[in-house]
């Protein structure tokens, strides 16, 4: 399997962390103020979703740059799929709530499983409804009392405990999104730490076009791969497409990984 392709898709489904796990941890604060009552916020509401755009995974010691292009079914199927230059597809990844499938088209392999194997194979912990949020720059609402306000700044940062992980959202009150997202393992130190921006309006939904994703991992023992920055600009998109498509068939000389 791409290495660099895999290393993209960790990136995005670290975003997906334990956050959704039944099992949480409150936040215990005197400073504790009731979460539901003071969060205004819009999040996008479809059926579909679709987007094109490019790019770019930056590390130490390389840089890929590639178009892609997104299409979610809400709630059942995340379609993505990856093409560097000369516009020839170079991996295709289909995500529903218990399946995981990739296609590494440049060295004729794929990938299936599921979550819980990507927990096991990779040490990701992941969700689909948590994905799904994180991809469209959605608020992830919390559980009455494992969630906390920050006070201060200018924007407006919740900030939830679970398991080992401290998860802290900031919000815009102008415009009601998800500005910036901060997760932390604090048993290991790794923290993914994400920008949104230059937002764009559409059926009624406000969406982030553009995200700047740094990956810190400092339980890596390979010093290039210990930061790694990941740019996605959305350059077209549309909602609620009635014959929106997500094609995916393995082919039979495809080696299984």
């Amino acid at each position: 399997m791409n290495n660099r392709f895999l290393l993209f898709l960790a990136c995005i489904l670290l975003f997906s962390v334990s956050a959704c796990k039944k099992e949480t941890t409150p936040v215990t604060s005197a400073a504790t103020t009731p979460v539901a009552p003071n969060v205004n916020v819009l999040n996008t509401e479809f059926t579909t979703f679709s987007a094109r755009g490019k790019m770019q995974l930056e590390k130490p010691d390389e840089k890929l740059g590639s178009a892609v292009t997104l299409r979610i079914k809400k709630d059942s199927v995340i379609w993505i799929s990856v093409v560097p230059a000369l516009g020839i597809e170079a991996a295709r990844v289909r995500i529903t709530p218990d399946t995981i499938q990739i296609l590494d088209r440049l060295h004729r392999t794929y990938f299936a499983g599921n979550f819980s194997m990507l927990k096991q194979r990779y040490n990701i912990s992941a969700s689909f409804p948590m994905l799904q949020a994180m991809l469209l720059g959605n608020y992830i609402q919390g559980e009455a009392g494992m969630v906390k306000e920050i006070i201060g700044g200018e924007l407006q940062q919740i900030q939830l405990l679970q398991n080992n992980l401290l998860i802290n959202q900031f919000l815009d009150p102008k415009i009601r999104k998800v500005k910036r997202l901060d997760i932390l393992d604090e048993k290991t130190g790794d923290a993914i730490l994400t920008t949104y921006s230059e937002y764009e309006t559409q059926a009624a939904n406000v969406i982030p076009t553009s995200a700047l994703i740094l990956l810190q991992r400092t339980s890596a023992t390979n010093p290039n791969s210990k930061t790694a920055t990941i740019s996605i600009k959305y350059n077209k998109f549309s909602f609620n497409e009635p014959d929106l498509a997500f094609p995916f068939s393995v082919p039979a000389d495809y080696e299984r990984k």
